[in-house]
Formats: C-alpha cells, sequence, structure tokens
C-alpha cells in the first residue's frame, strides 16, 4: 500500500468533513432550517483545502534546518549568559579569517543584496551572518571540501553550496568599491609616499606575478597549459598592489604556463596605460617583465652573462620596495588557505573557469576590506620594511626624472635614468 504524506493525509481528512457538513446543510435546507454562521464555516473549510492543495508541504519549519546551534554559540560574543564566548577573539579570527568587528561590518554591508531577499513562496533564508560564516569558514581551510563545511555546521550539501553562490554574488557587487585602480590625484599621493620611504620619484605601484595551484590536473582539452613552472596545475594572476598592500589590478584567468610579461601585455593598465598612467608615472616589477615607458624591472641576470656593479647595487635598491608585493601575495594566501590548494575542477566547461576565477576575486575584495579596515587583533605582516638609501632633496623640474619618455623610446629609456639617480645617492 503506497504511503501518503502528512499533507495528502491532512487533505482527505478535511474533505470527508467538508462533505459531512454539505449534507447536514442540505438537510437543513429541506427542513427549512437555515444557519448562516455554519454556511459560512462551510466556505472557510473550503478555502482552507484549497491553500493546502496550492503548497508543497503541510508544513514548513522557519529555516531549511531547524538546527542553528552552531552559528548562535560561534557568533556570539556570550555563550550561555557567561561572558566569556565560547569562541575567543583569535579562535574566531583563525575559524573565520576576520575579527568579530570586521564580520558584522561585511554583513552589513552585504545584507541589503537582492540575493538574501525572501520570496513569498519560498521558506526564510538563514541570516546573512550564518550564511557568510559558512564562507569564509570555507576559503580559510587549506584544501577545503564540501564534507568540511558540512560537517562543521551540522548542514546539507545543496545548503552549503547556496550560501558559498549567495555570498560570492553579494561580495562581488562591492568590487567597484574596494578594487580600483586609483586617480590621479591619489596617484599622486601613493607616489610621494613611496618617495618618502623608498626614494622612487613617480613610482604609483608594485607589480608581481602568483601562481594558483590546482589540486586536481584539469579535465579539459588545454590541460597541458595550466602545467606552470612550479611543476603544478595551476592559474596565473598577475597582482599590482601599493604601498599599503592594497590591491589596486589584478588580472585571473590565464593558464599557469603563462609567461608574466605575456599577462602584463594583454592587461587593461597596459593597454590603456595613458588613461591610467601620468607621463612620469611607473611601476616596479621584478626581471620577468620588460622595461617599457611605464614599467621598470629589474636587471634580469643571463646564463653565462653576470650583472655589472651598478646594476646590482639597482636591483639591490629595487628589491626593498618591491617586497610589497610578495607580502601582498602572502596576506592573502595566507588569509584565505583554500587559494593555495584550489580543489575546483576544471573542464571544457567556461563555468568551471569562472567559479574559480569569482572565488580568486572574493578573497582579493575582502582583502582590499580587512586592509581598509584593519583592527589590531587582525591578522597581518609587520611592516618593517626599511629604505637602505638617504633622504635626498625634491628633483629639480629639468631633471631627466622629470621628463616624459617618448612612446617610440626603448624599454630602457625610463630605467636607466632611474638607476643613474640611485646610485648617485649611494654615492657611486
Amino acid at each position: 500500500m503506497p504511503r501518503r504524506s502528512r499533507k495528502a493525509i491532512h487533505i482527505k481528512a478535511l474533505w470527508e468533513a467538508l462533505e459531512e457538513r454539505v449534507t447536514q446543510r442540505e438537510l437543513r435546507t429541506i427542513t427549512g432550517r437555515t444557519n448562516a454562521a455554519a454556511d459560512r464555516l462551510d466556505l472557510l473549510l473550503l478555502g482552507r483545502i484549497r491553500s493546502l492543495e496550492s503548497k508543497r508541504y503541510l508544513y514548513r519549519s522557519k529555516y531549511r534546518k531547524s538546527s542553528t546551534f552552531i552559528f548562535e554559540r560561534d557568533m556570539n560574543a556570550i555563550y550561555n549568559g557567561d561572558v566569556q564566548p565560547w569562541l575567543n577573539s583569535e579562535e574566531f579570527l583563525q575559524k573565520y579569517r576576520m575579527s568579530r568587528e570586521n564580520f558584522h561590518k561585511l554583513a552589513d554591508k552585504i545584507r541589503d543584496c537582492d540575493i538574501f531577499k525572501t520570496r513569498d513562496d519560498k521558506p526564510l533564508q538563514y541570516p546573512v551572518e550564518y550564511q557568510l560564516m559558512v564562507f569564509l569558514f570555507f576559503v580559510g581551510q587549506l584544501g577545503a571540501t564540501d564534507p568540511q563545511t558540512r560537517n562543521m555546521f551540522n548542514i546539507s550539501r545543496g545548503t552549503a553550496n547556496l550560501f558559498r553562490k549567495r555570498i560570492i554574488q553579494a561580495i562581488l557587487s562591492l568590487k567597484d568599491d574596494y578594487v580600483y585602480w586609483p586617480d590621479a590625484e591619489e596617484r599622486e599621493e601613493i607616489a610621494q609616499r613611496i618617495m618618502e620611504k623608498y626614494l622612487f620619484p613617480n613610482c604609483v605601484g608594485f607589480i608581481d606575478g602568483t601562481l594558483f595551484p590546482l589540486f586536481f590536473r584539469p579535465q579539459s582539452k588545454d590541460a597541458p597549459d595550466y602545467f606552470g613552472r612550479k611543476c603544478r596545475y595551476s592559474f596565473s594572476v598577475p597582482i599590482v598592489c601599493d604601498d599599503t598592500k592594497r590591491i589596486r589590478y589584478y588580472l585571473a584567468g590565464w593558464p599557469g604556463s603563462t609567461h608574466d610579461n605575456r599577462i602584463w601585455k594583454n592587461s587593461d593598465l597596459y593597454r590603456n596605460a595613458r588613461e591610467r598612467f601620468s607621463e612620469l608615472q611607473y611601476m616596479l616589477g621584478d626581471s620577468a617583465y620588460e622595461c617599457s615607458q611605464h614599467m621598470v624591472a629589474a636587471f634580469r641576470n643571463f646564463d653565462g652573462h653576470p650583472l655589472e656593479n651598478d646594476e646590482n647595487i639597482f636591483n639591490t635598491a629595487l628589491a626593498s620596495p618591491r617586497v610589497l608585493s610578495e607580502h601582498t601575495i602572502g596576506i592573502l594566501k595566507g588569509r584565505f588557505p583554500w587559494l593555495q590548494s584550489i580543489k575546483n575542477k576544471i573542464t571544457d566547461d567556461v563555468n568551471s573557469r569562472r567559479r574559480v576565477i569569482s572565488m580568486i576575486g572574493v578573497c582579493i575584495i575582502l582583502h582590499n576590506f580587512l586592509i581598509e579596515e584593519t583592527t589590531p587583533d587582525d591578522f597581518m605582516f609587520e611592516d618593517d620594511d626599511k629604505s637602505t638609501l638617504t633622504s635626498q632633496e625634491p628633483l629639480a623640474p629639468d631633471d631627466e626624472l622629470n621628463q616624459p619618455v617618448p612612446d617610440w623610446a626603448t624599454g630602457d629609456t625610463r630605467r636607466t635614468p632611474l638607476k643613474n639617480y640611485i646610485l648617485e645617492l649611494r654615492g657611486n
């Protein structure tokens, strides 16, 4: 005998009750004894039946899952009436990758996103804070997997995936607020700070390429393209930061075998350099990059051809400010270990790549959010970089470094006067 749902059993009982009342109503009509109240009750009963028939379930709880104990326990600063929370500040930071204060700030920023608005015909969503906790725990684990997240919060696979999709969409909506190229005025401020600390005039940023390793070999036709120079399948992503370790630009999506300079030449910064830089401004990069009007790279040590003494001196001076890009990438990967071993499978379906690119973008947005909202309890590297150069008076207007580099000039046209300037500061 087939099983009936509680909804079907309940509706059947209501129909039987209604049929009995209809019979009684017919008897009252024959005998001439009408009852208006009983007639209204019959109509209400019929309306109740129609309402139940239009619903999928007889009854649904407030949330998709009734258990919210773990979320409430971790989020609340007071546990079981005790002033001491279940997770202290350090434990909360370790589990959710940011302080409680910044966690609530982030939740408030995405709370009004349309993705969190519940439709009338759908069950009420979990609070934004709970969904954010699931996502932050996921990206905060090295080689994170769905089973880890589900077991931690006692939620289903579908619920965990749904929470991540919502949070990704909500945080990506903040991209224009946190990841943007500085305007002319802000670039001047950045250049001034770099000049004061590292004595590189007109420098507005530092660029470095990094690899985000894939845990699985891509199951796609172009899988060999993802095998990078470090003998792992990965995505190659150039990252541009300023002196505050804020990421100003990135370009995700290139496979791991792609050379850094090739990605740079296909970037928006390179192709639209006149809109992104003034005539005198440039970025500092390592020897993988080709020098140009707006790129000053370290001298490359070719096999069998050691660097000249002045080139070594310049590279040493360049290393002091350029290490900020290494620190920035270290902070990004250290705060979100998911980036160190991405367990998404790459296939010929373009959406498999888009999901990884979106996650990288979300982590970068969160990085900048936390750089902006830094508190003493946050996970940060100490900024102990010190310039090895002595202070210098501002450049004269007719100085060679204050002259624009024409488009037709060779790559060293920008680097050579900068090298001479550094050598003069070092007394060489």
